[in-house]
């Protein structure tokens, strides 16, 4: 199930199900635009040789609500400062396998620079502002014996959403949050 809003060009979405990088290009198509980038992030295997443990996979929650209000906000902001003739965030939600697409930012504009520019800035942007948590898995590399990795560590890692009213930075603990 997907959670999506849009307001004048403005696209955003959660959702748990595989994200469709041709769909989202063809929420920000417009003859008006000359360039459209598109940024995929995608999970990486990565390995950390001191503790011997590689990434098995992502893991993310939101708080929904506000992080669709989060996502609309800086789409809005990106929007009118490099005069984009549109622009969808998606982020997907739940568990997220090596080499699958966690989020996508689609940007179209008159010309390339404003659209590079404005795509960098909005990824940024989630990443620091967005209501969303990742859980990194990390598995146990037994010698090169692949199968039998164990799961060791999961840990939880919250952006650097400030919380309203306050000076300090939020966690998962701090907010009343919700599953999608």
């Amino acid at each position: 199930m997907a959670l999506s809003r849009s307001e004048d060009g403005v696209h955003v979405s959660l959702t748990h199900s595989p994200l469709d990088i041709t769909k989202t290009i063809d929420l920000i198509r417009s003859p008006l635009a000359g360039a459209i980038v598109l940024f995929a992030g995608t999970t990486r295997e990565d390995y950390n040789m001191e503790q011997n443990t590689r990434t098995a996979a992502l893991t993310y929650s939101a708080y929904a609500a506000l992080a669709l209000r989060s996502l609309l906000q800086i789409g809005h902001s990106c929007k009118k400062n490099f005069g984009l003739t549109g622009i969808a965030i998606v982020h997907r939600l739940g568990r997220v396998s090596l080499g699958e697409e966690s989020i996508l930012v689609a940007v179209s504009a008159s010309h390339r620079k404003e659209a590079w520019r404005a795509g960098e800035e909005a990824l940024e942007e989630c990443k620091a502002k967005v209501e969303i948590w990742k859980k990194d898995e990390m598995t146990f590399i037994n010698g090169k014996d692949e199968e039998n990795e164990q799961v060791i560590r999961e840990e939880w890692k919250a952006n650097e959403t400030s919380i309203v009213g306050t000076n300090r930075k939020a966690t998962r603990r701090d907010v009343s949050w919700e599953d999608v």
